[in-house]
């Protein structure tokens, strides 16, 4: 599940290039997006539903510390179905569309759920005080390779910072 590849088909043009890059936060996207009146759901078109949902989708997915990714096994049980099952709503509403192939989907986005086993290994707890921080996936749709980029950050003596990358 990649709750944050999902975001680009999903949001708004300015929510776009926040999340996208190294520097985009979910929490400065949900100040933009919410600083504008909400149109009432009777002349909300298809599209405006599904970016609603995609804002309350990013709105479920809580904070970590140090950037990283909330997964499964970070938060509670309840939220992650939340989210899941709000993700799996927003799939279904666009009907056949390849997500695996959109141009729209290429280049680097952060990560702010994970549900695989590789990100919620590293997020579940590290040793000697390490921790997951922010993650990033690039994704090239072109040769349909991504990556899992995250960094690993020690939090009691700041020793040492790693980046870990898996390649799929």
């Amino acid at each position: 599940l990649l709750v944050s590849a999902l975001e680009v088909k999903y949001c708004v043009s300015r929510r776009a290039t926040i999340l996208k890059g190294t520097t985009g936060i979910a929490s400065a996207s949900l100040l933009l997006w919410n600083c504008s009146p909400k149109p009432c759901v009777a002349a909300m078109t298809q599209e405006d539903t599904t970016k609603s949902s995609s804002s309350s989708l990013i709105s479920l997915i809580p904070r970590m510390g140090f950037g990283a990714p909330a997964t499964n096994a970070t938060i509670s049980p309840i939220i992650a179905k939340e989210i899941e099952a709000m993700a799996i709503l927003l799939e279904s509403k666009k009907n056949n569309v390849d997500f695996a192939t959109s141009p729209n989907l290429s280049g680097s986005w952060r990560l702010l759920y994970s549900n695989g086993p590789e990100i919620t290994n590293l997020a579940g707890g590290l040793p000697l005080g390490f921790s997951l921080g922010p993650t990033y996936q690039p994704l090239d749709t072109a040769t349909g390779r991504f990556e899992n980029r995250g960094s690993v950050l020690n939090r009691i003596f700041n020793l040492a910072k790693l980046e870990t990358n898996v390649i799929g």
